[in-house]
């Protein structure tokens, strides 16, 4: 793990500056914002009938059928 972090873009590097760093707070809030529309389309996506299928397969497969 490291513990020295410090923006890419920053002119004054120093250990911890992500908590000042304004550039660093943006792209923070900006990646947030993209990996909430990613999982929002994620879950869109998820089929209910395919999970159903699985889940049936599973009880089979524990009950010995095929």
């Amino acid at each position: 793990m490291n513990l020295i972090t410090c923006c890419y873009k920053c002119p004054n590097r120093k250990v911890g500056c992500h908590a000042t760093c304004s550039d660093y707070a943006e792209g923070a809030a900006e990646n947030a914002k993209r990996n909430a529309l990613i999982r929002k389309e994620k879950e869109a996506q998820f089929d209910f009938s395919f999970n159903r299928v699985c889940e049936q397969r599973l009880k089979n497969r524990k009950a010995g059928k095929r």
